[in-house]
């Protein structure tokens, strides 16, 4: 099976039937499998399955996320940009021109100044966090990979998503089931329903195609649920250093106006 594969991926035409897989992707994972097996007849059953299956179409990355995620790291860009910009140029100048003026610095100017590192190390991290949770859910859309041991993906993620990947990736691996392990994911229900239509002489391959239309639907319908309740934190974070570094950058100006 494997010479028979290999010298089917080196027929000049074969780029008509669609991209080669990327390493390590959840088609390159499949021929991978498909390949080890030694049994002929096996093999034919796998190949079978999988030749009615379509998976163009069901696991595409939504929108909503691609927007979000591109929100976000415009947000931690412009954020490092004028947390740094702010403290190097513009605060050392309204404290020299307070000396200069023998005047008392304002307390919040002076707490803000003093902890501006902290304050902004704090955000700087809670964006990146929200940030890695959007690129891990994106990530599960590319399925570059089976891992789903992460600690993002187990603890900072709706329960519902690990439930709907995992169900989808035991729909996926059905046709292997027999013939190697499936990657330590989980196989119980789908699994022996799945076992117990075939062993009734219906047709799998259609009820595989469902279980990973409805499960796609409910993976895509959660992530971008959740990503939108990163979106509203992220906007009372951004709410809350804004209001902070306006306090700090235009009292002063007021304070000092009101003195000349």
């Amino acid at each position: 099976m494997d010479e028979c594969l290999t010298r089917v991926e080196s027929e000049p035409g074969v780029h008509l039937y669609g991209e080669q897989p990327e390493p390590g992707s959840l088609p390159d994972l499949l021929l991978a499998e498909i390949k080890d097996i030694e049994n002929q007849q096996a093999a034919a059953r796998v190949i079978g399955l999988y030749g009615g299956l379509d998976f163009t179409s069901q696991l595409n990355e939504p929108m909503q996320l691609k927007r979000v995620i591109a929100y976000l790291s415009c947000v931690v860009v412009v954020f490092f940009l004028v947390s740094c910009l702010y403290q190097l140029k513009v605060a050392p100048t309204f404290l020299e021109t307070y000396r200069t003026f023998e005047l008392d610095i304002p307390i919040h100017v002076l707490w803000y100044q003093d902890y501006w590192l902290m304050f902004s190390v704090v955000i700087f991290v809670l964006l990146l966090l929200a940030l890695k949770v959007g690129f891990e859910l994106k990530r599960l859309f590319q399925f570059a990979d089976t891992h789903f041991e992460s600690f993002i993906f187990n603890r900072l993620t709706l329960p519902g998503i690990r439930t709907a990947y995992l169900n989808i990736l035991e729909a996926v691996f059905y046709p292997l089931s027999d013939t190697s392990e499936q990657r330590g994911i989980p196989s119980y229900l789908i699994t022996e329903h799945l076992r117990a239509m075939e062993r009734s002489g219906m047709d799998v391959t259609q009820e595989i195609q469902s279980i990973i239309q409805r499960e796609g639907r409910a993976l895509t319908v959660l992530c971008e649920r959740q990503m939108r309740i990163i979106s509203a934190s992220i906007a009372i974070i951004i709410i809350a250093a804004i209001f902070f570094f306006l306090i700090s950058a235009y009292s002063p100006i007021f304070i000092l106006g009101e003195t000349i």
